[in-house]
């Protein structure tokens, strides 16, 4: 039960007792650990709440205090769930075995098996508690099951982190967890169905709320549907959980925007008046389309009434946005953009005033335009002028 091991290029003054050789990754220290602790017969007296005993895990040594979960004090001969909470960091394993010690004399008086080496800080006396224990203690397909439920969402390497068991077995015990239908598997991260079930029905009715408030946007951006969510969860598995909810009829996904399936935008009578006049405005004006802010003063319109208006005739393509102040009517938009098209058909770079005659338009609104198309990756700035980099077949 022993092994020598040559590790090349450690001074032995930095191996200490209780250091543990291990994989990178497979392992975190930890300053608590929960247990079943078994108090010897011959223990001299009853163990009580936050008693500090001296643990012996693997070749480690430390003071713990033991936080009894269901009583008072444990007696002797007598078994209990606890939380250890020791004075220093130390690596323990699922079924890790230790020993206790009284702390003053040192007597062993007992000991037990680790049932999660790291977990969170429990309230005594809660029965919710209790029961999630039982459930880790009774094997390993509990054991993941009962951390899925904890940590949400989790990768198979976390899994192995979390319990130390190989990733065979792991893949072996959740196989079977999903085939009884306990969990779920979205990409290549694992959650409890449960967990699956109630963020659906969390990002519905945030769905339904967005609708309300925001009646004239066709839906909501999937980046914050997504960031009701934990951050763990990957996009490839988010995008796996809309897709869930577009095959069960929950929602509708259109480009970078979810929908319930019977929501359209709506306006009302006041705002169909705003939106008529902002779109035949910018369609008036084409190129020469002044800043949001000059737009909205001829027209003598709240800016407060209208923010929403222009989110809606962008949303339905009438207007591109293409920039916080600048918008074109989409039109004049198409217009731009053949002339771009036809001017690098014939010539390797364009100056932003080059580009200002061919519109007949002025600076700002054109330097907007360039840098939108430079985002876009039509276009590609190179100091003072910009070239072709990929550029649309036609003016789409």
């Amino acid at each position: 039960q022993r092994v020598a091991l040559n590790l090349a290029g450690f001074e032995r003054a930095r191996i200490e007792r209780g250091t543990v050789v291990a994989s990178p990754g497979s392992f975190e220290q930890t300053v608590r650990f929960d247990a079943r602790l078994t108090l010897l017969p011959t223990a001299p007296r009853p163990l009580k709440f936050r008693d500090p005993v001296h643990l012996y895990l693997g070749t480690a040594r430390s003071v713990g205090l033991v936080a009894l979960l269901d009583r008072d004090q444990l007696e002797p001969g007598a078994s209990a769930l606890v939380q250890f909470h020791l004075d220093r960091p130390l690596v323990a394993h699922r079924l890790d075995r230790f020993i206790i010690r009284s702390y003053s004399p040192m007597t062993t008086i007992g000991g037990g098996l680790v049932i999660d080496p790291n977990p969170v800080k429990h309230r005594r006396f809660r029965a919710e508690v209790l029961t999630a224990l039982a459930e880790l203690e009774s094997g390993e397909s509990s054991f993941l099951l009962q951390k899925l439920a904890d940590h949400q969402v989790q990768r198979l390497k976390d899994l192995e982190q979390l319990s130390g068991l190989g990733p065979d077995r792991i893949r072996l015990h959740l196989d079977g967890l999903a085939a009884h239908g306990k969990v779920v598997v979205l990409g290549d991260q694992w959650l409890t169905a449960e967990t699956l079930r109630t963020w659906q029905r969390r990002l519905v009715a945030r769905l339904e709320d967005y609708h309300l408030s925001q009646p004239l946007l066709p839906g909501m951006p999937r980046a914050t549907l997504k960031s009701l969510l934990p951050a763990a969860l990957a996009p490839k598995a988010f995008d796996r959980l809309v897709t869930l909810l577009t095959d069960s009829g929950e929602m509708v996904a259109m480009g970078d925007h979810v929908a319930r399936p019977d929501f359209k935008p709506h306006l009302s009578a006041g705002q169909e008046t705003i939106v008529a006049a902002l779109a035949a405005a910018y369609r008036e004006a084409g190129a020469q389309a002044k800043n949001k802010q000059e737009m909205l003063d001829r027209l003598g319109l709240d800016p407060g009434r209208a923010e929403e208006c222009f989110a809606y005739l962008c949303s339905r393509g009438e207007l591109v946005r293409l920039s916080e102040e600048s918008y074109f009517h989409e039109g004049t938009y198409r217009r731009a953009l053949s002339r771009l098209l036809e001017h690098f058909a014939s010539h390797q770079t364009l100056t932003l005033a080059e580009f200002r005659d061919l519109l007949d338009s002025a600076r700002k609104p054109v330097q907007a335009l360039l840098e939108y198309w430079d985002g876009l990756k039509y276009t590609v700035r190179r100091g003072d002028v910009r070239v072709a980099w990929k550029l649309p077949e036609e003016p789409s």
